[in-house]
């Protein structure tokens, strides 16, 4: 049970490791997101005066896509979360196991 305890903490770093980088990627993801968002509503503004041919269809195309990217990672961050909490509470229940707290109950 040692060695068990042993994996699921490190899991449980591992995946702690991983939600933390992942949110940082997206909030800059979310910054892009926001930055692109400005930089299209000023080239259509601008567009017509400095003679530049971006379609704004192909601009709100592309934000959508990233829009849809930023839900999903969002998403996969949740379950990411979802699955740490779970090693934690495994951890949490084999370190009482482990020391006999829950052993008198069975």
């Amino acid at each position: 049970m040692c060695l068990q305890l042993q994996q699921l903490r490190e899991a449980e770093a591992e995946l702690s490791w991983i939600c933390r980088s992942k949110k940082k990627e997206l909030l800059l993801l979310q910054e892009a997101a926001e930055g692109a968002a400005l930089d299209c509503g000023s080239s259509s503004s601008s567009s017509s005066k400095s003679g530049n041919d971006v379609p704004e269809d192909a601009a709100a195309a592309a934000l959508c896509h990233v829009e849809e990217l930023l839900l999903l990672l969002q998403q996969q961050q949740r379950q990411r979360e979802q699955q740490l909490q779970q090693i934690k509470s495994l951890v949490f229940g084999v370190g009482r196991l482990r020391h006999g707290r829950l052993a008198s109950k069975w």
